[in-house]
C-alpha cells in the first residue's frame, strides 16, 4: 500500500474520482448531501484509505470530514464500488497520456 501511495497525491484523487463521475471537484469538498457528491467522497474515502494507504484523517482534511464522517463515507464507498468495480478500476489505472 505504502508504494500506492507514494505515487498517488489526494488532491489526483479527487480529480479522478470527480472526473469520472462527472461532479465538480471543489463541490466535493464543502457539505452536502446531494446524492453524487456523497457517492464521490465515498469512493474518495474508500479508495484513498483502503488501496492507497492513507489515514481516514488524512484523507478527512482534504474532504472537509471529521473522524465519523470518513467512517460512514468509506462504508458508503465500499458498498458502491462492490456494486459498480468498474469505477475502482478506471480510477486506479494509470493514465496512457501521464
Amino acid at each position: 500500500m505504502d508504494e500506492n501511495k507514494k505515487e498517488w497525491q489526494k488532491p489526483e484523487l479527487i480529480g479522478r474520482v470527480s472526473s469520472i463521475l462527472g461532479v465538480d471537484e471543489k463541490l466535493i469538498r464543502q457539505p452536502s448531501k446531494i446524492r453524487s457528491l456523497s457517492e464521490a467522497r465515498g469512493i474518495i474515502s474508500y479508495i484513498g484509505v483502503r488501496e492507497l494507504g492513507y489515514r481516514g484523517l488524512e484523507v478527512g482534511r482534504e474532504l472537509n470530514l471529521g473522524a465519523a464522517g470518513v467512517s460512514v463515507a468509506l462504508r458508503r464507498g465500499e458498498s458502491i464500488l462492490r456494486e459498480r468495480p468498474g469505477i475502482k478500476e478506471k480510477v486506479l489505472q494509470k493514465s496512457v497520456l501521464s
